[in-house]
């Protein structure tokens, strides 16, 4: 059955088709690690090494035995939207451009040998924002290709306004531009792709919601902007069949997390979006299929099998939940980051 049949079957496109993932109704914890030193992070794809997030550029095991870290002190990666190669042998980064004017080249880092690499170097360190290099390449938000082949990124210029969504080959080569966007640099603040649709975020105290074909055309406008969100959290399902928007800004407040803003859609477009739960927070997918683990506030811990299913309790924190990077929780291979009750822990999860 195709995915439009399996989506039309379902009605409102929340039940009917499980894509191949975790078996959510026996998933339990058998083990829980304490990161030491805590560290914020990002777990890799097999579930064996933390990209940390919140320190210096280094990866470390989460078994506390190596640990590996980017030796050029000219280099300053955006950690917290750096991104994991999918075998987990490589890390791909921008230079943190907005808050510390590094000119922002694409970078990839090798984790075992520490080898390093400018993909996109156009012999710019720093940015003037007097206006003096107005017309410098800013390379931001990098992604991964599902092979590992290629990484897709943003690249602008201060004052434009509009961007190109650009690739280049993971080894080094020619940029190619896929589609241009109709956002200004400084405005565009959330990006995903998938093997076909990308989603990007447009705004700055609110932002529009868009979702497009890789290759170009007119785009769907998701959500307007309103009430505060900025949908600068968004990623699709690994099975490609959804999209889930999160803001980021309500994660900041005050006191407890704000959750319940989460959104999921369909990737295709044109489906009614479907909410988490009123409570959600940090919501992140299975590494396969399109499974959802989420914190309920403030301290259960809960997954779901798609999309506006049934979830349930995989555990209760004495004090409550988090995430270690402050933006969702890392899933990957049989186990999960999370912060919990005030320091960072891996669990092992078994179905």
């Amino acid at each position: 059955m195709s995915r439009l049949v399996c989506l039309i079957v379902a009605g409102l496109f929340v039940a009917g088709c499980s894509g191949s993932g975790p078996d959510v109704d026996s998933l339990r914890v058998t083990d829980s690690t304490t990161l030491d030193p805590p560290v914020a992070g990002r777990l890799s794809p097999d579930g064996t090494r933390v990209l940390e997030t919140n320190r210096e550029p280094c990866v470390r095991e989460v078994s506390g035995d190596g640990r590996w870290c980017v030796e050029d002190d000219d280099v300053a990666p955006d950690l917290l939207n750096a991104v994991w190669s999918p075998d987990g042998s490589k890390v791909a980064f921008t230079n943190d451009f907005w808050r510390l004017a590094h000119e922002p080249d694409l970078w990839v880092f090798e984790v075992e040998s520490g080898d390093l690499r400018n993909l996109t170097d156009d012999g710019q360190d720093r940015y003037d924002f007097s206006g003096d290099n107005d017309d410098a390449l800013i390379d931001l938000l990098p992604s991964w290709s599902s092979d590992g082949d290629t990484i897709r990124f943003v690249r602008g210029r201060a004052k434009g306004e509009s961007v190109e969504l650009v690739s280049v080959p993971a080894d080094g080569g020619d940029v190619s531009t896929l589609r241009e966007v109709d956002c200004a640099t400084t405005k565009l603040i959330g990006l995903a792709w998938s093997d076909t649709r990308v989603a990007w975020s447009c705004g700055l105290e609110e932002a529009d919601l868009y979702l497009g074909d890789v290759t170009g055309g007119e785009p769907e406008r998701v959500f307007e902007a309103k009430d505060g969100q900025d949908w600068m959290l968004l990623s699709f399902s690994p099975d490609g069949q959804w999209l889930l928007a999160d803001s980021l800004r309500h994660y900041g407040t005050a006191g407890r997390p704000e959750g319940g803003h989460a959104r999921v859609v369909p990737a295709e477009g044109g489906g009614d979006p479907v909410p988490i739960s009123d409570q959600a927070g940090f919501p992140t997918w299975s590494p396969e299929g399109h499974a959802l683990a989420y914190v309920e506030f403030p301290d259960r811990l809960m997954v779901v099998d798609e999309p506006g299913g049934q979830a349930r309790e995989l555990r209760r924190a004495e004090t409550s939940y988090g995430a270690s990077d402050g933006r969702r929780l890392s899933w990957a291979q049989d186990r999960l980051l999370v912060f919990a009750d005030q320091a960072p822990a891996v669990l092992t999860l078994d179905s």
